[in-house]
């Protein structure tokens, strides 16, 4: 079995993040990591990337203070990266224990409407005759239905529909979650 992790970090300098997600790869013996909006490029993700002590990792920069995308892996498995975007990173992971292989998308939604739709559209055409499950995960940037908005403008629920649509078509199904509904509470 393939241990993975997606986690929006909203940023990877604060001192006790990497000491968090050491101790989470310990404990959970993670073997695949996606760290959404890391806010560090260039050198300091360069950093980062090589103190995880992971064995590969492939990068999608930040526009600024947004998105961004570092993927690590150990070598018990292999992460063969087929489809790159500003908003999604997409491969095939087949792991050396003979487990089935399986698609992961590591996704950042733009909060652009415009851009957000284009989201949906590709990674629709991503979906494979192969057979094989996929796993879709990240800073989606939508919520699935209305219950899951609190406040906020009545303008951010255009994703909805497009979300339920992408997720039909896909014949995705939502996994749920743990913790509390709202994770700014």
């Amino acid at each position: 079995m393939v241990k993975v992790l997606f986690w929006i970090i909203q940023g990877a300098l604060d001192p006790n993040f990497f000491r968090y997600l050491m101790l989470i790869v310990r404990q959970q013996h993670l073997d695949l990591i996606g760290l959404f909006e890391p806010r560090v490029s260039g050198d300091m993700a360069d950093d980062l990337i090589r103190r995880t002590r992971f064995d590969y990792s492939y990068q999608v920069e930040a526009n600024g203070f947004s998105g961004g995308l570092c993927i690590f892996w150990k070598e018990t498995m292999k992460f063969d990266v087929m489809a790159v975007s500003n908003q999604f990173v997409h491969g095939i992971v087949s792991p050396d224990s003979g487990a089935p292989r399986f698609f992961v998308t590591f996704t950042y939604g733009s909060l652009n409407a415009t851009i957000c739709k284009s989201l949906w559209c590709q990674l629709v055409a991503l979906e494979s005759d192969v057979g094989w499950s996929w796993v879709v995960g990240g800073d989606l940037n939508v919520i699935g239905n209305l219950s899951e908005r609190q406040r906020g403008s009545a303008r951010r629920t255009w994703g909805c529909e497009l979300f339920g649509n992408f997720m039909d078509e896909s014949g995705l199904l939502d996994m749920g979650f743990s913790g509390p509904q709202f994770t700014w509470k």
